[in-house]
């Protein structure tokens, strides 16, 4: 075989290879439940849960809300089912893929609100001064069984922070003295 053909050969092989990928990844039209299938095998079932979060009375943007399970499914594994609110403060919790929901459980609910870094990244400070981060601390908890849970609301106060839809906490601009 002439260095032509093995070259010829190996682009149409890996050309097969590239769609046979790409149908099984997308173009095959498998729905998400399938996706999952494939992806995670051992996925435990999901149940709807949306709420509101206010801080300081009102809704902010980009707060992180996190499950977290009271009793860890060793079959989960690090499973943290999250949201974000929009500019309303709505949230809609995602275990899995897109905002599917949360599986059956106890959860404390925690929540950050960072500033967003770079593309999809995060960092703080946490607006919220880490008072409703750590689990152990919470004062939050739900119980997810096998109905959606629509009706979350939590009211947060938060000291020296600036109320608003991005949590800016700018000084009014200096007036010069008409004086000098």
């Amino acid at each position: 075989m002439s260095h032509r053909e093995f070259r010829n050969r190996s682009i149409v092989t890996v050309a097969a290879l590239g769609l046979g990928v790409t149908f099984l990844c997308g173009c095959g039209r498998i729905s998400d439940a399938e996706r999952l299938d494939m992806l995670i095998p051992n996925a435990q079932s999901t149940v709807r849960v949306t709420g509101k979060v206010l801080v300081n009375g009102k809704p902010v943007k980009d707060l992180f809300v996190y499950l977290n399970p009271v009793d860890p499914n060793p079959a989960a594994g690090d499973l943290l089912p999250k949201a974000q609110c929009d500019a309303e403060g709505n949230f809609d919790i995602g275990s899995y893929l897109g905002n599917d929901g949360a599986p059956a459980g106890s959860y404390k609910v925690t929540m950050e609100w960072l500033k967003q870094s770079f593309g999809n990244r995060w960092s703080g400070p946490d607006k919220l001064n880490g008072k409703y981060r750590d689990p152990a601390k919470s004062e939050f908890t739900i119980t997810v069984t096998d109905q959606p849970v629509t009706d979350l609301s939590y009211q947060l106060e938060v000291s020296g922070q600036a109320s608003g839809s991005n949590g800016s906490s700018k000084k009014p601009p200096r007036m010069k003295d008409p004086k000098k």
